[in-house]
C-alpha cells in the first residue's frame, strides 16, 4: 500500500481512479469469485481442504446464502454466528464454527447494516478517495491513502473494521481527509 501511494503520485488521475475501483470491485467480489471457482482450483492444484481459504470459502458460502435471503435490511450486528452455524450445514463439512465475521469487510457491511449500510460504506469510500487524490502530494494525504488501501485489501479476506479500536481507525482515517 505504501508503494502503491508513492505509485500514484506519478501517474494520471484517469489511472488512479481505475486502480481503486479496481481495488475495490475486487475485494467486493471475491468471495463471489472464490465460491464459484475454489472447489476447481482446489482439485487441479491439489490444494488441501483444510486451509485457510478453504475455511473462508465455507465462510462465504454460508454468507452469501445469509445475504440472499437477507438483501435489503442484512441480519443486524453480531447475529452471523447464529445464522452461519444454521447455513453452513449446506456447504462442504469445516470445523468452524465459531464465526463472528464473515471474513469480507463488504459482506459484513451488508449483512450487518443491509443495502443502505453498503451503499452508504462504498459511499463513504468514494468520497476518501476524491478527496485524497487531491491530496497525494501532501505526505498525510500519501499516508492516508496508503492504510485505507491497506485496510481495503486486507478487508477483502477479514473485518477489519467490526473490531473497535480498527473501526476508530477508519474514521479517524475518513476525519483525516475532511481536515
Amino acid at each position: 500500500a505504501l508503494l502503491a501511494g508513492f505509485l500514484f503520485k506519478k501517474i494520471s488521475r484517469k489511472l488512479r481512479v481505475i486502480v481503486i475501483v479496481v481495488v475495490i470491485v475486487l475485494g467486493a467480489a471475491l468471495p463471489f469469485l472464490a465460491v464459484r471457482f475454489w472447489p476447481q482450483l482446489q482439485n487441479t492444484l491439489h490444494i488441501p481442504y483444510r486451509s485457510s481459504l478453504a475455511s473462508r470459502v465455507t465462510i462465504w458460502q454460508s454468507a452469501l446464502a445469509i445475504g440472499r435471503d437477507n438483501p435489503m435490511f442484512g441480519i443486524g450486528p453480531g447475529a452471523l454466528q447464529e445464522r452461519y452455524l444454521a447455513y453452513q450445514k449446506n456447504y462442504p463439512p469445516y470445523l468452524e464454527w465459531a464465526v463472528p465475521q464473515p471474513h469480507n469487510i463488504y459482506l459484513a457491511f451488508w449483512l450487518q447494516t443491509g443495502l443502505l449500510g453498503i451503499i452508504g460504506f462504498l459511499l463513504l469510500l468514494a468520497w476518501f478517495f476524491k478527496h485524497v487524490l487531491n491530496n497525494l502530494s501532501f505526505v498525510i494525504g500519501y499516508l492516508l491513502f496508503a492504510v485505507m488501501l491497506y485496510t481495503l485489501l486486507h478487508g477483502s479476506v477479514d473485518t477489519l473494521y467490526w473490531k473497535n479500536d480498527l473501526s476508530f481507525l477508519f474514521w479517524a482515517l475518513l476525519a483525516g481527509v475532511a481536515y
